[in-house]
C-alpha cells in the first residue's frame, strides 16, 4: 500500500480507521467499566483481542500489502460490527443501549457504541474495496494517471 515510498489513500483510510476505532473502543471500555457492565470471561476475551488488539496487529503488515493480514482485518472489523449489533441493538441484556438510565456515562456509551458500529461497517467494506481494487489492478492497465493498488502475497 505504498507508491513511490509514500502510503497511498487507502493506506491512510485504514490507518485512520484503525487509530479512531482504537480510540472509541477506549472510551467505551471505560464507559462499560464506569456503568459497571462487565461481560463474561470469553466475551472480555474477545473484545480484547478481536476488537481491540486485532486491528492495530494487523494494521503494520496491511501497509506492507499483506493479503493475510488484509483478511485478518476484515475479519476483525467484521466480526466486531457483529457482536457490538447483537449485543448493544437487539439481544436484551445490561448493554442493550436502551435499558440504560440517563446521563452521561450511559450517553457516552451509546453513542460509542453508535460510532463503533459506523467504523467496523466502514473498515469492513474499505477492506473489502481494497480487495476489489487490488484484483482489478491485476486484470487491468491501470488508467491513465491511475496508479494501481497492489497487494503481493
Amino acid at each position: 500500500m505504498r507508491q513511490s515510498g509514500h502510503y497511498t489513500r487507502e493506506a491512510w483510510w485504514v490507518i485512520w480507521l484503525v487509530a479512531v476505532h482504537f480510540v472509541v473502543v477506549i472510551a467505551h471500555g471505560t464507559a462499560h467499566l464506569v456503568l459497571g457492565i462487565v461481560p463474561p470471561p470469553l466475551d472480555s476475551a474477545f473484545i480484547t483481542f478481536v476488537i481491540g488488539l486485532l486491528p492495530l496487529i494487523a494494521l503494520p503488515f496491511v501497509l506492507r500489502g499483506s493479503r493475510a493480514a488484509m483478511v485478518i482485518l476484515t475479519f476483525a472489523f467484521a466480526a466486531a460490527w457483529l457482536y457490538g449489533m447483537a449485543n448493544h441493538f437487539i439481544i436484551e441484556g445490561a448493554d442493550h443501549v436502551a435499558g440504560l438510565d440517563h446521563g452521561a456515562w450511559p450517553a457516552i456509551f451509546t453513542v460509542t457504541g453508535i460510532l463503533l458500529l459506523l467504523l467496523e461497517a466502514a473498515g469492513t467494506v474499505l477492506a473489502v474495496w481494497i480487495f476489489w481494487r487490488a484484483s482489478k489492478a491485476h486484470t487491468q492497465p491501470a488508467s491513465a494517471g491511475e496508479a494501481p493498488l497492489t497487494m503481493p502475497r
